[in-house]
């Protein structure tokens, strides 16, 4: 279950939207500190016939997407992930989840 495995493969036609974008802590000694390591971003996958959510952790604290540009643009943030990949868990509640993470993010342009 621990196994890595590519964004692309396990969601291979996604299409992500950013809808939420927050800051990810640095924990110590399960701790939480002041210092920012990255951030946090919901995004939803519009190319899925149910619109699944994903939590993504971003290790690049220099993230283009910011939660004003999110909520100046109405959500339509269509993002790609960079060196994306996921790991399958079971949760608190016994479910199993997916764990997303990625290098960082980039924005594609927007089609006109």
């Amino acid at each position: 279950m621990n196994k890595i495995i590519p964004v692309d493969v396990l969601y291979p036609n996604a299409k992500f939207v950013a809808i939420r974008v927050s800051d990810t802590f640095e924990y110590i000694n399960n701790v939480k500190t002041n210092n920012v390591i990255g951030k946090s971003v919901k995004l939803v996958n519009i190319a899925s016939k149910d619109f699944e959510n994903l939590l993504l952790k971003v290790e690049d604290v220099n993230c283009p997407v910011s939660q004003e540009m999110i909520d100046s643009t109405d959500g339509q943030i269509i993002v790609e992930l960079v060196n994306g990949t996921c790991r399958f868990y079971v949760d608190r509640n016994n479910n199993l989840a997916v764990s997303v993470r990625a290098d960082k993010l980039t924005i594609v342009p927007a089609k006109k």
